[in-house]
């Protein structure tokens, strides 16, 4: 129940976000200029805040009950809206092919979360194991002011830890965004001609990467026209082959 009412809550805030977006772009219709200008900042302000921390408005029933799952639900879901692609099946497929100084990036946020969230988790259990502790077997309440500060700890900690996953997010959608198409290449499949034509190559490859899709082959690509210099080169040699010199 309490995840469920985490998810409201955030649930609420999306609906409150976006309706704060529609009035101060309703009100950029205002004859001053200044008035236009802050209205739109400002809009700008909740597109940035819906984009960063949530999933796009679509999809709010993918919701989740913490601040840092929705961020991580939010480039999860960035792939699929732009390109049509299952980042959860291709990511497997696609990391291989990254350069070394895109993994390391990506490698160096994701340690960096990590080692916050464990912090947060170890500062948290420290207080509430060792406060009930003291209070059981010790009259000295002095000691109660270092063990009771692992509760801000444990809090600094893991909102380090939703900084380091927004670093980590945007860095995942920049890769589909760059290195999408080196896996095509690499399954030797034709780069989409259109944003409609990518969109239908993405989710035929999402189907036969979960087995329920025969994939058929790339059509082949017209051949390239020759240059008209390399055209006129081979012909020359031709007709000197056909009219060999006399001696």
């Amino acid at each position: 129940m309490l995840h469920i009412s985490r998810s409201n809550l955030y649930k609420r805030r999306c609906d409150y976000i976006e309706t704060q977006r529609k009035q101060q772009t309703s009100t950029s219709t205002d004859n001053q200029e200044m008035a236009k200008v802050k209205a739109i900042a400002r809009a700008g302000e909740s597109v940035v805040e819906q984009f960063t921390y949530y999933p796009p408005v679509h999809h709010l029933g993918s919701l989740m009950p913490t601040r840092l799952g929705n961020i991580l639900r939010a480039s999860e879901l960035y792939a699929y809206d732009r390109y049509g692609i299952d980042s959860v099946i291709i990511w497997t497929r696609l990391r291989p092919l990254l350069s070394n100084e895109v993994v390391a990036a990506l490698e160096t946020s994701g340690t960096a979360r990590d080692f916050m969230l464990l912090t947060s988790v170890l500062s948290e259990a420290f207080t509430l194991f060792w406060c009930p502790v003291l209070a059981i077997f010790t009259s000295n309440w002095q000691l109660f002011l270092p063990c009771s500060l692992g509760w801000p700890l444990a809090w600094i900690c893991y909102h380090s830890a939703v900084q380091s996953t927004l670093a980590f997010s945007e860095q995942v959608k920049t890769v589909f965004d760059l290195h999408r198409n080196d896996l095509l290449k690499a399954l030797n499949r034709k780069i989409p001609s259109d944003a409609a034509a990518e969109r239908k190559e993405w989710r035929h490859l999402s189907l036969f990467f979960y087995g329920s899709h025969e994939l058929k082959p790339s059509p082949p690509e017209p051949a390239k026209s020759q240059n008209l210099d390399e055209l006129v080169t081979a012909l020359t040699e031709f007709l000197k082959n056909m009219n060999p010199p006399t001696v």
